[in-house]
């Protein structure tokens, strides 16, 4: 094992991914280092212990940005369904959260994504997977504008095009550089579960949509439905305080905060108590 000198710095998984990358190391090599150096710490000390040992173990090949994929599945493991919803799922390959729990390891659900841009290669990439084309938001039925981006990965509908404006200026521009509007129709996520999964709620669900994710989430009825795993991207925005306060208030705790920098991972009551 090559031995890695932090000098202190500290680590969370993205910067874990860029030094993999950069240096050709395993990703467990480097957050058993940086544990062990003190440089990668949470207050769940014992909880990211386990997932770096699940890691280390797991034969798949993650495609998230920052293991999403592999935290879900941690989490879930055999204790819940292995069903999931993600959105936006862009082409359902590149940097996506669910492409190796379902071509990997057998799980099955559905992907949403209303950028017309992405359409064809989502349903080529995931023939298997239910595809949503509408727009998944607070309301169903409504018509809203959307701004398909140049930059594909950054579409979002037309009220949040600056939602990350403070937080990360650089999307912004790259969002707004060049682009076309579209108008989309949506749905929300209560009826994507009903429609799509038969009332039955997925025990993961990935939110990324590039700034409404709050919107959906305080119309969700979590009352009724009770994914075990959400991650949710904020960009740093003014939302993620608010997002937080939603889950929490909802009998969700939020795991390695720190180390999720852009992404927020919840897990609720009973999936917690299942990892302790």
């Amino acid at each position: 094992m090559v031995k890695i000198d932090f000098k202190n710095n500290q680590f969370d998984f993205w910067k874990t991914v860029i030094f993999s990358s950069k240096n050709k190391i395993k990703v467990y090599d480097i957050l058993k280092q940086a544990h062990d150096q003190k440089v990668l710490v949470d207050k769940n000390d014992k909880i990211l212990l386990e997932f770096i040992d699940y890691i280390k173990n797991l034969k798949s090949i993650p495609h998230s940005q920052i293991f999403q994929d592999i935290f879900a599945s941690f989490v879930i493991k055999n204790e819940f369904d292995n069903t999931f919803l993600e959105f936006g799922a862009t082409n359902g390959l590149s940097l996506s959260n669910t492409y190796m729990l379902e071509k990997e390891l057998g799980w099955s659900g559905a992907l949403a994504e209303p950028d017309v841009q992405w359409i064809d290669s989502l349903k080529k990439n995931r023939p298997n997977t239910k595809i949503i084309t509408k727009c998944i938001w607070k309301k169903s039925n409504e018509k809203l504008n959307f701004f398909s981006s140049d930059e594909g990965v950054l579409s979002t509908l037309e009220e949040f095009k600056y939602s990350d404006a403070e937080s990360l200026p650089g999307n912004t521009d790259l969002r707004n550089k060049s682009g076309k509007n579209i108008v989309v129709e949506t749905i929300s996520l209560n009826d994507v579960i009903k429609q799509y999964f038969n009332g039955k709620c997925p025990s993961y669900i990935s939110v990324d949509t590039e700034g409404s994710e709050f919107e959906i989430l305080n119309s969700f009825n979590f009352s009724d439905y009770r994914p075990a795993v959400f991650t949710v991207e904020h960009n740093f925005s003014k939302s993620q305080d608010m997002i937080d306060e939603l889950l929490i208030s909802n009998n969700y705790v939020r795991i390695f905060k720190k180390l999720t920098v852009f992404d927020a991972w919840y897990v609720s009551n009973d999936a917690f108590y299942s990892i302790l």
